[in-house]
């Protein structure tokens, strides 16, 4: 037993000195229980090292020892205190209950710290800093006050193989600028976060377990930055990695997974990029972006199997989206709302259990080139009155609702897009939305290419919509479009379908080609149809009972069997249309109704302005095969 009122019950100093030390008890000394400095080397061994004031073990001025099978505890200070260029190593030690850090590496001290167990310290199990280095390997590290291992002020230590758990605070803690490689460690089940990184440090982590804290496995904030590659990061009691307060790590190669309210969460200005992570199954949010000057960038990751949004995006977060996959998502597989504008560009959002992409409650953002496919609901849903993304590009297809759909007096720039073979219509606009749609393919849908319904206004313009099973376009109940300059052909009932009180601009389109009618009319629809081509369909423009509207300046040709037919009761105004009758009646009007009828152009002949408007002109021409007054209804 070796007890000392000095400084140091045993010092062993300078380069020449050597010195084993085995099977003592050291204690009670006021500052170190041994004292091995000045490039000194010293063997200690089997000792149990206890009660010192400042440190159990001080190495300095480059002190080499070799420190194995002692048991160090219950110090006033640290259990080891390495500094000043010390060397050697603590080897299948017992280091438990000191009052500051257990192993403390300073000033480009550089101890290889193996295969210890270092426990119930009210400090750090180990503290790397000032730039200390350190090789930390398979150590026990657990049940510490202030983090298993903490790096700060430049400290540099490789850090392997260790098991740091049940930490009172924080497994792994890195902060002013700390740095360090940590890779192939079990981190688990500490308090608060697994790993913290902060305050402009710069760390390397890889091919770690992260997994079981009563907080989030990651968290880096307070401008941190940190490389983190093929981690394992799961089964956290909050998010899986949290990025925040300008922070700016990288995230590549991770598995996220499993987590309970998040698997990646990028909120108060956060930034960060994540390339070729699987952020997969968690309970929650696969990721979240929330928040004005978040902006990280998300490249090539699968968000897959989520509980709820795959990736949401809300309070005016921007960011960047490349290249991911997000699939099989409970809820939406993209939420953007509340003023968020993300670049969201060549993804992949498809089968999900929810709708693809919601747009909502003001959401903004550019979405190009991404493919919106198989999604249980709309492929893509755009909802609210201050929402306005613009969409060009993408493709939109396989969903068994509707491809799009612009609700609740929404805004939209839809520009470029190909939708098609959705089972819904490709584009559905209703509830006092108004999209602007141009140059798009809306094509082979299940039902109608465009449909406008409830009180919905918009701009349908120099889109081509084709074989559709529906109608091409359809506007019902108060919808009031603009439908302008388009190609629509080849579909399987009528081109234009106005009905229950739809209104619109039908204006100088092309439409042929369809199995029943170019334009129908009916139930009180009563839209605004000039200038429009309109070429070998059954019937050309056909007006109900009850509907009405103005048809001006179209030309129709080509086999028909009536390029102008109104029914019994229907009221529209019909002029200055030029008819080239192929086959067919050019005009048929049924009945009585209260239409108005001039200057028809029939094959280069004016049809009558002086005639009665209620007279039915069947009678100066016959058409070559019966005529069926009755609608396919859509």
């Amino acid at each position: 037993v070796v007890s000392s009122e000095g400084l140091a019950c045993i010092q062993i100093s300078s380069h020449k000195s050597y010195a084993t030390v085995r099977n003592c008890t050291v204690k009670n000394a006021t500052r170190a229980g041994i004292m091995i400095c000045l490039d000194a080397e010293a063997v200690i061994d089997g000792c149990e090292i206890v009660h010192n004031a400042a440190t159990g073990i001080a190495i300095h001025t480059g002190g080499r020892p070799t420190i194995v099978n002692c048991d160090i505890h219950s110090g006033r200070g640290n259990g080891i205190y390495a500094s000043d260029h010390a060397r050697g190593s603590v080897q299948r030690c017992k280091i438990h209950h000191n009052h500051r850090a257990q192993v403390s590496l300073c000033g480009s001290a550089n101890l290889l710290v193996e295969d210890n167990t270092i426990w119930a310290g009210d400090d750090a199990g180990v503290i790397v800093y000032d730039s200390g280095l350190g090789q930390i390997i398979r150590n026990d590290i657990f049940d510490n006050e202030l983090a298993g291992i903490q790096i700060k002020t430049c400290g540099n230590p490789h850090v392997t193989e260790n098991k740091i758990h049940q930490g009172r605070q924080y497994g792994i803690l890195v902060a002013e600028d700390g740095m360090g490689t940590i890779c192939n460690n079990v981190v688990a089940e500490n308090a608060h976060a697994g790993v913290a990184v902060k305050g402009s440090s710069d760390p390397t982590f890889q091919d770690n377990t992260i997994c079981g804290g009563l907080d989030a496995g990651v968290v880096v904030y307070d401008s941190g930055r940190g490389t983190f590659a093929r981690n394992d990061i799961h089964d956290n009691a909050t998010a899986g990695v949290v990025v925040m307060s300008g922070a700016d790590p990288t995230f590549c190669e991770n598995k996220v997974r499993e987590n309970t309210t998040a698997g990646v969460v990028v909120v108060a200005g956060g930034h960060g990029t994540f390339q070729n992570n699987q952020i997969v199954k968690n309970f929650g949010v696969g990721v979240e972006i929330k928040g004005a000057g978040s902006a990280p960038v998300f490249q090539a990751n699968q968000v897959l199997d989520g509980k709820q949004e795959g990736i949401l995006i809300s309070d005016g977060a921007g960011g960047e989206l490349y290249d991911n996959v997000v699939s099989r998502n409970v809820r939406a597989g993209l939420l953007v709302s509340q003023g968020a504008g993300p670049q969201v560009r060549a993804n992949k959002f498809e089968e999900g259990l929810n709708t693809g992409v919601l747009v909502t409650n003001g959401g903004l953002g550019t979405y190009e080139g991404n493919t919106m496919a198989g999604n249980q609901r709309s492929n893509l849903t755009i909802e609210g009155a201050e929402s306005h993304p613009v969409l060009t590009q993408n493709s939109i297809f396989g969903s068994p609702d509707f491809g799009v759909l612009v609700q609740d007096q929404a805004k939209a720039t839809v520009i470029r897009n190909e939708i098609y073979g959705n089972s819904k219509s490709n584009l559905k606009v209703s509830t006092g939305a108004s999209p602007d749609v141009r140059e798009n393919r809306i094509f082979n849908g299940k039902s109608s290419g465009v449909f406008f319904c409830d009180e919905s206004r918009g701009f349908l313009r120099l889109n081509e919509i084709f074989g559709n099973a529906g109608a091409g376009v359809q506007i019902r109940t108060g919808a009031d479009p603009e439908v302008r300059h388009n190609w629509i052909h080849s579909g399987h009932q009528t081109g234009v379908h106005v009905c229950d009180g739809g209104r619109g601009v039908i204006e100088s389109n092309d439409v042929y080609g369809h199995q029943w009618a170019g334009i129908t009319v009916e139930t009180n629809g009563a839209p605004t149809v000039l200038a429009n081509r309109i070429r070998n369909e059954q019937f050309g423009i056909i007006v109900h009972t009850t509907a009405s509207g103005q048809i001006e300046g179209n030309e129709l040709f080509g086999d028909s069997q009536a390029a102008i037919s109104l029914m019994e009761g229907a009221e529209a105004c019909v002029r200055n249309n030029l008819i080239h009758p192929d086959s067919g009646v050019p005009l048929y009007i049924a009945g009585e109704n209260r239409g108005q009828y001039s200057d028809q152009g029939i094959a280069g002949a004016l049809l009558g302005s002086e005639q009665s408007p209620v007279q039915n002109y069947q009678a100066s021409w016959t058409s070559p095969r019966a005529i069926t007054l009755s609608l396919i209804h859509i």
